[in-house]
């Protein structure tokens, strides 16, 4: 049995909202690539083809880049037709609003958002939000007949709030590293739950995509410091691949950080994750503040809309005694 991961993030860019991280882990059996094989890949399309495709075509199931799949103003539903059949084919999971989607993908196990005045007294969209429950029934229906020697096994989330995610940057010096931080914390969760004692499956091959942090190339250090136990090869450093082999006596990971890294399967759904994570987070930060300002125009997050956006909302703000470490991230 191999063990394919893919990890992805979104609103990394914006001063207002969380930080989403996504990620997705896929059981593969059969006869697989050898892990050593510094050009081996396993195509999860290819092996899905039947049930899965990477841009809708009116049938199978849309597993995309989430920039592919949704646009402002178009809805979400092509995001949750595949993200949750494939939560409910993982976990059994139905989540009905946010807070009950964020706990079935343990996205904020430390319950930090409880603190916000955005998640608490109502502020929780329904999910799904755009698409109709008997397609998602469908899809579901579907993953179930479907499974063979490919089966989705976890599929995870994390956010990250502005008070968490400025101390963390201030503390690395960098948001591309406080972004390695995150990344690599939930892939060794991750591993530590599907493997959580040494034993003959622990040595099945284990490979992970992630998108490149910040456009960095080099990342020996800090996989050396999350994985001290294991051997340390780097097999490229690149441009558009950096690419590792850890090896130990529990297990052999390589580990790749891709430019486009979404264009593989298991990355796609883990960046459909944190893009559906982020945008719910939105609407309910929104939702708050126009609760307070009815004719307060909306936003994103993105740094200039965002500067207009604190700008309407100073004086509430003052008010209501919210602190902007409590809602402003600094970088």
């Amino acid at each position: 049995m191999t063990l394919v991961i893919g990890m992805d993030e979104a609103g990394y860019g914006p001063n207002l909202g969380p930080l989403a991280i996504g990620l997705s882990a896929w059981e593969v059996g059969g006869q697989r690539p050898e892990i050593r094989d510094a050009q081996a890949e396993i195509d999860l399309y290819q092996l899905l083809e039947p049930l899965v495709c990477d841009a809708p075509d009116g049938d199978r199931i849309a597993i995309a880049d989430s920039k592919a799949l949704y646009k402002p103003g178009g809805g979400l539903g092509q995001l949750e037709r595949g993200l949750l059949s494939m939560l409910a084919a993982c976990s059994d999971a139905v989540p009905r609003c946010l807070d009950t989607l964020i706990d079935a993908l343990d996205a904020d196990a430390e319950d930090r958002r409880k603190h916000l005045p955005w998640h608490q007294n109502g502020f929780d969209p329904d999910v799904p939000a755009d698409c109709a429950p008997s397609e998602i029934n469908s899809a579901i229906d579907r993953v179930n007949k479907t499974r063979d020697q490919v089966r989705i096994c976890s599929l995870r989330g994390r956010l990250v709030y502005p008070q968490e995610f400025n101390a963390i940057c201030n503390k690395y010096g960098s948001k591309g590293l406080a972004l390695s931080h995150w990344t690599l914390s939930l892939l060794q969760e991750t591993l530590n739950r599907l493997s959580p004692v040494p034993s003959p499956q622990s040595r099945a091959p284990i490979f992970v995509t992630c998108d490149k942090h910040g456009g960095r190339n080099n990342y020996a250090g800090l996989l050396a410091e999350y994985f001290p136990e294991s051997h340390l090869r780097v097999i490229v450093e690149s441009r558009p691949r950096s690419a590792y082999l850890l090896q130990s006596e529990q297990s052999q990971i390589r580990i790749e950080f891709r430019t486009k890294g979404e264009s593989r399967l298991e990355a796609a759904l883990a960046s459909m994750v944190a893009k559906y994570l982020r945008e719910l987070s939105m609407q309910a930060f929104n939702s708050y503040w126009r609760s307070h300002l009815p004719d307060l125009k909306p936003t994103a997050g993105y740094p200039v809309d965002a500067k207009r956006f604190k700008a309407d909302i100073e004086s509430k703000q003052r008010e209501l005694g919210i602190a902007d470490d409590t809602l402003w991230r600094s970088r």
